[in-house]
Order: structure tokens, then C-alpha cells, then sequence
């Protein structure tokens, strides 16, 4: 667990109002649940607070530890690609294992704990929102803006994501689809 995990999870019990026993917490499910959302939020903010963690000399970042696991053979972009696939991964993990506690017998004798799992999440998507926005990460002019897919470019001063060529539907929204980064600076 990290304190990041822990943290979010008191806050979800208290803004979904749901108190998790102990029963609840101990359950194999709902632990496979809580790291694999905490894999994805950390994950997450390791693709997006590179450029700054890199530029401060901090290399305690999946990107890092990827590009150094494969001995410097990868290039940046394909770091990139590599960890963006262990984050679609991991959310296929999250999103099978949240169908499955869904249908278990906990859930089961403890209806509420449907909302907790409803909701739990947005705590994911909320927590990347907030990492497309932050000027810690992106630069004070700018964050990322209201692109949320696209082709990722790190330049000194800030980070841009630009929507890919094409990829807007007929309400100018862009599809989803899997999100391609390309890196320059």
C-alpha cells in the first residue's frame, strides 16, 4: 500500500459514505482492487511528472526504471509505449477485478458497498484530471488544456497534448481510443 492508496481510500469512505470493516478490507478481491487503482494513479503520474522529475534529477519513475530494466536499449518514445501498455493493462485488471468483487457474496451481504464501488473510479479519472491540469507538472501558462488524447510533446516549458489528425467526431470531441505519445525536447 502506498500513502497515496490509503489516503484516497479514507477520503472515498468518507465522501461516498461507506465505512469499510475489516472484513471488507482484508478481502482478497478488495486488495487486488485497491493496488491495482493504486498502480494506476501511480503509474499514471509517473508518465505525466517525468519531464519534471527528470529535470530535477529524480529517476525514482516507472519510465526510468523501464528504461533502465531493458539496459538502455529502448528509446525514450518506445519507454513511453511500454508503460503506457502496463497502465491499458493493469486497468483491464482493475476493471475485471471490480466486475468480480461486484458480483462476489461480500457485496452481496453489504449493498452499500455497491457505492463505494460505483464510485471508486472516478477516484482514478479524477486523480488524472487532475494531473493533465497541474502547472506543477505542465508548466504555469498551461496545462495540458481540454485535449485528453492525443500525441503527449515534453518541451522545457511545458507539456502539450495535441489531438491526433483526424481524431475529432462530429461534435468535435475527440474519440476514445487508445492514447499515443510522442516525445520531443
Amino acid at each position: 500500500k502506498t500513502f497515496l492508496s490509503t489516503h484516497m481510500q479514507v477520503i472515498a469512505q468518507y465522501c461516498f459514505g461507506v465505512e469499510l470493516d475489516e472484513e471488507t478490507l482484508q478481502n482478497k478481491l478488495f486488495e487486488k482492487l485497491h493496488a491495482a487503482k493504486a498502480d494506476l494513479m501511480a503509474w499514471m503520474n509517473d508518465v505525466l511528472s517525468f519531464k519534471r522529475e527528470y529535470l530535477d534529477g529524480d529517476l525514482q519513475n516507472l519510465l526510468a526504471i523501464v528504461y533502465f530494466d531493458h539496459d538502455g536499449k529502448l528509446d525514450f518514445q518506445q519507454v513511453v509505449y511500454k508503460v503506457c501498455e502496463m497502465i491499458q493493462d493493469r486497468e483491464r485488471d482493475f476493471i475485471r477485478i471490480l466486475h468480480e468483487i461486484s458480483l462476489s457474496d461480500l457485496v452481496a451481504r453489504k449493498p452499500d458497498l455497491r457505492v463505494y464501488l460505483h464510485n471508486l473510479p472516478y477516484i482514478i479519472s479524477g486523480h488524472l484530471e487532475w494531473l493533465y491540469q497541474s502547472a506543477r507538472y505542465h508548466g504555469i501558462d498551461d496545462s495540458i488544456g481540454k485535449v485528453r488524447q492525443g500525441i503527449l510533446q515534453m518541451v522545457p516549458d511545458k507539456t502539450v497534448l495535441l489531438p491526433r489528425p483526424g481524431s475529432l467526431n462530429a461534435r468535435g470531441h475527440t474519440e476514445l481510443q487508445p492514447m499515443a505519445f510522442d516525445a520531443e525536447g
